[in-house]
């Protein structure tokens, strides 16, 4: 195999050595008042040279950063027990297997980062919404107020939903399952649309297309569909891990003694922080999404859920009193207009607002 080279015919190992010798020489306790002059004219005479410095700057760096994880350790030692182990009289010798000593750490600490297990949070503000595209071809899309932490390894796709919500748009990868984390539970998808929440003390779970598994601690052995009765047909496929035979979708959530419920498009699921869970055999899409286009869609919530939805939008946080927390509300919003969220609900309902600076306060009606 021919050696890689620059496009003058410089050898890319023999310039990235050079680099790192330059590099060592200048720090080292031996350097002279020359060297840096010297250096500034190595450097000058070519742009790979630049490159190559530069380079070697950054995988400085690197080891610096990560230099108590295990794997640097072993590269250092190894290095230096290679480099003990030879006999090298002349200095430039000395150098030149200092450097290729270093160049081994460098490469190693690079290499290990980029397969180490990174994640990056991404997080959004009052009234703002990102869209996210991953390096698999996944979407995500969040809403104000939300975070979510994204950690890609070689067997899997790991979001961890910290709050708000999001509406997932997942590539095609049968060998790594894309999983979400949201309060204890997970949901697991090789290629498909859903949208999870985080409202209240609830998780909901929304399938828009293909196939997705759930899995959570449940309360009991029971579910009750939240609009069909008990045992019908249009309940979900409800499974322990135990229990045989499950897809290769809901047995790649590998939850030992979890509920599993494997949805089909235009079902939810909706998770209780006390484990209970309801089942939603049939769901309007476009109300369960509307919120991508600025519209809040409610159909007879509790006030005190409502409210939160419409404060990821709002500057003027609102507030309630416990004693009207369970009003049911009904009705399409601008989740932009809080002041006309407002007014609807003190002229439909016993309800007064007391604004402040910053917040407004929803009590009962004198």
């Amino acid at each position: 195999m021919e050696p890689v080279t620059d496009n003058d015919g410089t050898r890319t190992g023999e310039r990235w050595e050079q680099a790192v010798a330059w590099f060592l020489r200048v720090r080292s306790e031996a350097a002279r008042v020359e060297d840096l002059p010297e250096l500034r004219r190595w450097i000058e005479s070519d742009p790979g040279n630049a490159l190559a410095y530069r380079q070697v700057a950054a995988a400085w760096d690197t080891v610096g950063t990560y230099a108590s994880a295990a794997p640097m350790v072993a590269q250092r030692r190894d290095a230096l027990q290679d480099s003990q182990a030879r006999t090298h009289p002349h200095p430039l010798r000395r150098w030149a297997l200092a450097a290729a000593c270093t160049a081994a750490v460098f490469i190693a600490a690079a290499s290990w980062w980029l397969r180490a297990p990174h994640s990056t949070l991404y997080t959004t503000d009052v009234g703002e919404q990102r869209t996210l595209h991953l390096s698999d071809g996944s979407v995500i899309a969040l809403d104000a107020q939300s975070a979510a932490r994204v950690r890609y390894t070689e067997k899997e796709r790991l979001i961890t939903l910290e709050r708000g919500q999001a509406r997932f748009n997942v590539a095609k990868d049968a060998l790594r399952p894309f999983r979400v984390h949201a309060r204890g539970q997970t949901v697991v998808a090789l290629g498909t649309q859903f949208d999870v929440e985080l409202v209240s003390h609830t998780v909901l779970v929304t399938l828009i297309e293909g196939h997705v598994a759930v899995a959570w601690v449940p309360a009991d052995s029971s579910l009750q569909p939240a609009n069909e009765p008990a045992n019908s047909p249009g309940s979900p496929p409800l499974a322990t891990h135990q229990d045989k035979p499950l897809s290769a979708l809901a047995r790649a959530i590998d939850a030992p003694g979890e509920r599993i419920v494997e949805l089909t498009p235009g079902q939810a699921l909706h998770v209780h922080d006390d484990g209970e869970a309801d089942f939603l055999a049939h769901v309007d899409l476009t109300r369960a999404t509307g919120w991508q286009t600025g519209k809040m869609f409610f159909d007879n919530e509790p006030l005190v859920r409502v409210v939160e939805r419409m404060d990821r939008y709002a500057r003027q946080q609102v507030h309630v009193d416990p004693s009207i927390a369970n009003i049911n509300v009904s009705g399409v919003f601008s989740a932009s207009d809080t002041a006309a969220f407002i007014e609807a609900l003190t002229a439909y309902f016993p309800i007064e607002a007391v604004r402040t600076d910053d917040s407004i306060y929803l009590s009962p009606r004198r």
